[in-house]
């Protein structure tokens, strides 16, 4: 079981800490081209796609909430 193996706590740290270290390495290498032709750092002004994402995972999690005992509600 995930956290409580202690033959395992080793790797699990390693991926927990290596995972972190490749996302801020990826966030600190990250660069992309201005309209003017400048390079430019990770821009957060363009939140569409994970707004939609996140609205999808609350409208279907209030939905599975009440609906969670019909085996049929998943087709609906």
């Amino acid at each position: 079981m995930y956290g409580r193996s202690q033959r395992l706590r080793t790797p699990f740290r390693i991926l927990k800490y290596g995972g972190l270290a490749l996302l801020v390495w990826a966030l600190l290498v990250f660069r992309r081209i201005t309209p003017d032709g400048r390079a430019a750092w990770f821009d957060s002004s363009y939140w569409e796609i994970l707004g939609l994402i996140g609205w999808t995972y609350l409208a279907i999690s209030l939905l599975y909430i009440p609906t969670r005992r019909w085996r049929w509600a998943p087709l609906g």
